[in-house]
């Protein structure tokens, strides 16, 4: 799925293809509503990336065909796990916009959060992240890879967002990836699983009964137990138990095989009946959760 690039001055741009991407209606419609919005603006850059349109304000060349690079490959480990389906002769969702911005301040101009490296409303509309350059843009790198998530999700099952452990673990799983020689490498979260350990030692651990079905506020830290970056490690942790592990054939001692229906079921409930309590029930049915978190505990380390 090779990426095309066109200028922010949609209408008048002379379109570098590699080949031509697949023309549909909801393509083009947007393609018209960014060509109105920017108006011939030089400020932006529109990189189209498959199922994700990147508004630049970083415009080098070098930058732009990584980015390419980075969100195609992103994008194919997504739909590995999280294939999108349509029913036959159904257009495709149209692309998520997500605009990059050339600094922290332009970003927290715009809205985006003092401290936060992306940032998605809560209807989904608003796809922000802004280029941070040092140290090879490592973080920029995987703060778009969360978004792609994101923007997958909304794109692919819709609203309402999942369970935190659901949305926040995929993004932070994603963004552990590497890439190596043309070629995007599992890897594990390396800030997240420094926190879990800590956890760990600590004894800090929330119980799988209350942490699987935590929403909102709970997630984000107002549970008493731990605080938002405490919470992000254990659901990038629970995560990476699911996927990471299995996928690199270290399935832990005493893996049940119900735990690989965890995530499927929960996006099959997501997808007909769009209730995160129906979902979870789904995903969880049959699981012995004390048996689970212990395995998922022996694994950390």
């Amino acid at each position: 799925m090779l990426a095309v690039l066109v200028t922010a001055a949609l209408a008048t741009a002379t379109a570098v293809q590699a080949p031509a991407v697949t023309q549909d209606p909801a393509r083009e419609a947007l393609r018209k509503e960014l060509s109105t919005e920017l108006g011939g603006a030089a400020d932006f850059q529109l990189v189209e990336t498959g199922p994700l349109f990147v508004l630049t304000q970083v415009h080098d060349k070098r930058f732009v065909q990584e980015l390419e690079l980075r969100v195609r490959l992103v994008q194919e480990a997504i739909e590995r796990d999280f294939p999108p389906e349509l029913e036959e002769g159904q257009d495709p969702p149209a692309p998520v916009v997500v605009r990059l911005y050339r600094d922290l301040r332009t970003y927290v101009a715009v809205g985006g959060p003092e401290g936060s490296s992306n940032f998605v409303d809560d209807e989904g509309k608003r796809f922000l992240v802004y280029d941070q350059p040092q140290d090879g843009r490592h973080e920029l790198w995987r703060a778009l890879a969360g978004l792609q998530f994101k923007a997958h999700w909304k794109r692919t099952i819709g609203l309402p967002w999942p369970h935190g452990w659901m949305l926040h673990g995929h993004e932070d799983y994603y963004a552990g990836f590497e890439l190596h020689a043309g070629k995007l490498v599992r890897r594990p979260n390396a800030p997240r699983l420094q926190t879990i350990r800590g956890m760990l030692r600590r004894g800090d651990l929330v119980p799988f009964d209350d942490f699987l079905r935590w929403r909102g506020r709970e997630y984000y830290g107002v549970n008493g137990m731990t605080d938002v970056g405490e919470t992000y490690a254990e659901g990038w942790s629970f995560v990476w138990f699911l996927r990471g592990l299995p996928e690199l054939r270290h399935k832990p001692e005493g893996w049940q095989p119900s735990w690989e229906l965890i995530v499927d079921r929960y996006v099959a409930g997501m997808r007909t009946t769009h209730e995160k309590g129906v979902a979870v029930d789904a995903a969880l049915e049959g699981v012995d959760l004390l048996a689970l978190q212990a395995a998922w505990m022996d694994s950390v380390d």
